[in-house]
């Protein structure tokens, strides 16, 4: 394992996002160079389901119903991530 999937398992996620039986969870770890911090995004995307026997179970194959799901998920990652970080945008100060 790198050391990036030992971080994402000991570290919880900064956010997770759930369509339906589709998860997505977006991890962040913090690099430096040159004095500058910089954030570096993960993310996984997974798909719950239940066997015959009634195990749940997680798979990250999807199926061509879960594409849209799939993509949807990937866009609000997106916007997570390059808004950095914040569910919403600033409003500019008024006057």
């Amino acid at each position: 394992m790198t050391e990036t999937n030992n971080q994402r398992q000991s570290q919880p996620p900064v956010k997770q996002i759930r369509l339906g039986s589709i998860s997505m969870a977006i991890w962040v770890t913090y690099t430096q160079s040159g004095g500058r911090t910089f954030a570096q995004h993960q993310t996984k995307i997974t798909r719950r389901y239940c066997d015959g026997r009634g195990v749940w179970h997680n798979s990250e194959s999807f199926g061509t119903d879960d594409l849209l799901k799939v993509s949807l998920l990937a866009q609000e990652a997106y916007r997570f991530i390059s808004l950095g970080e914040r569910d919403e945008p600033e409003t500019p100060a008024t006057t």
